[in-house]
């Protein structure tokens, strides 16, 4: 049988900038060679944890501020670089199979 290989983050995705736009400094980054589903799945629970006070926020019924508007943001940015380290990811392996392919 053939055992498919796992597929895993790509590295390079920096969130949370600090310092300087300039410099191009960020706090944290996604690491290479995490199982992309266990990724995704700790992705999907950042988005989780941010929809309810989001939510909220949107129908008016608690406002979204100060600390926690950035919890949300903070928790949102982190989310998207984990999908966007994923992605590539994906995007790589279907390339590898696409040049194999021909």
């Amino acid at each position: 049988m053939n055992n498919p290989k796992t597929i895993t983050t790509a590295a390079g995705h920096r969130f949370h900038p600090v310092g300087h736009i300039d410099e191009g400094k960020h706090l944290f980054q996604v690491v290479e060679g995490v199982d992309i589903h266990e990724a995704l799945s700790y992705a999907a629970d950042l988005v989780n944890m941010a929809k309810t006070p989001a939510f909220e926020a949107g129908m008016g019924n608690v406002p979204l501020e100060g600390n926690q508007a950035w919890l949300v943001y903070r928790v949102l940015e982190a989310a998207e670089a984990v999908i966007c380290s994923a992605v590539e990811s994906l995007e790589g392996e279907q390339m590898k199979r696409e040049t194999a392919g021909h």
